[in-house]
């Protein structure tokens, strides 16, 4: 439903909680079941669209709420209406993200742990990464990413493969974006483009993109490249991306 859109306040805005509209945005009230995180903490939310697209169940939501105590995470399968916490997850996060399937993951800032939800049960992920990029309806797609790395896996994250070397980069409007060379690049947000059919990563000193996504992932796959594509905009800075389904 395009008129139904959740926002949350920044860290420090103590009160906000999770808002929700019902007609794009010109009404909001605040969803009383997600606990308000600490005043230093965040809030992110994660949609999962896969259901609407395949025929299965859709309008499921997950909250992370960085919360003092009890459990940071809440569940809604009824699209919003109602929230349940979700024990034995994260108290804190980086990125929150479903795949395909309906499997939840949770990044931790440092990119050193993840937290799974599947079927209602939470376990860990060793992947170094700090989000993963799913395709909506394909459960095949889908890639930790770290400082510009990609780590796919064909399996819905249960296992990845290794990038090998360095991300490549290719830039025709802002020549020095390549020829820095840089061995990591920032850890903004990547998302799946249908435009593209591909990846779009807001890396901090621009947009790239990255349509190298074979599901094959043989060992020449693992060269990835990101295409710059800021327009000239030397200093355009990036660090979050959204697409309107």
């Amino acid at each position: 439903n395009p008129d139904v859109i959740y926002a949350v306040g920044e860290a420090g805005y103590a009160g906000v909680g999770l808002q929700r509209s019902l007609d794009f945005g010109v009404t909001w009230s605040k969803i009383a079941t997600v606990t308000d995180p600490i005043a230093s903490g965040a809030m992110i939310v994660a949609l999962w669209r896969a259901g609407a697209l395949s025929g299965g169940r859709s309008g499921t939501v997950a909250v992370l709420s960085e919360a003092a105590s009890g459990s940071a995470v809440f569940v809604s399968t009824d699209g919003g209406t109602t929230f349940a916490s979700s024990a034995g997850g994260p108290s804190a996060g980086f990125s929150i993200s479903y795949t395909a399937g309906a499997k939840l993951h949770i990044a931790n800032a440092a990119g050193s742990t993840t937290y799974r939800l599947s079927s209602g049960t939470w376990s860990t992920i060793s992947q170094l990464a700090y989000g993963y990029i799913c395709h909506p309806s394909d459960t095949t797609k889908v890639w930790g990413h770290f400082t510009g790395r990609l780590y796919p896996s064909t399996d819905e994250a249960a296992t990845f493969l290794t990038e090998t070397g360095k991300p490549n980069r290719v830039a025709t409007d802002i020549g020095w974006q390549a020829w820095t060379d840089e061995q990591n690049m920032g850890g903004g947000k990547i998302i799946w483009s249908p435009r593209y059919s591909g990846l779009v990563y807001a890396q901090g000193i621009g947009m790239w993109r990255n349509s190298n996504t074979t599901t094959t992932f043989t060992g020449v796959d693992l060269s990835f490249s990101w295409t710059e594509m800021s327009k000239g905009i030397e200093n355009m800075v990036t660090n979050g991306i959204n697409i309107v389904p």
